[in-house]
């Protein structure tokens, strides 16, 4: 009788696995991916050593982790680097998540590679608009934005330049101010913070050797 019974179960259970098995693969076919894998996890979760519910499970979030890296490119691409960041970390905690249960998923580096694009594109935009800020004597704003470039492409080629001239400028003015009203010695330290920043900005090294020799002058 237990021989009986047990078989019973053993029956009962390969049924149930099958019909699972069943209507996982038909909601597969018919495309409703969430609901097949949801079928595929409830026969794996019963039958742990059934292969073609792990297989399908695998197949299922494979598939929805391809939508979701999808969606992350296309945020990239039309909505820039945030709300890209957003998408693609849900795609990172789905992958985590299934990898948390044995599982692992392919990532695709399309997705990190469009990432790249929009952080350079996004740094560029940002140093071009610095570098206008700076044309039209917004000296701070062109700061920040060159900042914010530096923070987005710490290799920008030109973004820690472009910082240091806005720095430099309002500094060398004040440096011709002064020398327009005879203070020499102001406008030599003026010039001389001009030159710690950018040995090159404008003719400060002219300007900061005249400013020596008349404050040398108007002392003797």
């Amino acid at each position: 009788m237990r021989f009986v019974l047990v078989f019973a179960t053993l029956f009962i259970a390969g049924c149930a696995t099958r019909r699972g098995l069943r209507d996982a693969a038909l909601q597969e076919q018919n495309g409703r991916i969430s609901d097949a894998k949801a079928a595929y996890a409830a026969v794996w979760e019963r039958r742990p050593k059934s292969a073609p519910a792990k297989d399908g499970f695998r197949r299922m979030a494979q598939l929805e982790l391809n939508d979701l890296m999808n969606g992350a490119m296309m945020s990239y691409r039309a909505s820039g680097l945030k709300e890209g960041d957003a998408q693609r970390q849900r795609a990172l905690d789905f992958r985590r998540a299934v990898v948390d249960k044995g599982i692992d998923l392919k990532w695709d580096a399309a997705v990190d590679a469009v990432r790249e694009e929009t952080r350079l594109r996004e740094a560029e935009a940002l140093f071009l608009i610095a570098s206008q800020a700076y044309r039209e004597d917004r000296f701070q704003q062109a700061i920040d934005l060159a900042r914010q470039c530096l923070q987005l492409n710490p290799r920008h080629p030109e973004a820690d330049h472009l910082i240091r001239m806005a720095e430099a400028e309002p500094l060398y003015r004040e440096g011709q101010q002064a020398e327009q009203l005879g203070l020499w010695r102001m406008a030599h330290g003026r010039y001389e913070a001009v030159a710690r920043l950018d040995a090159a900005h404008r003719d400060v090294m002219l300007r900061l050797e005249h400013t020596r020799r008349m404050a040398r002058y108007t002392l003797a």
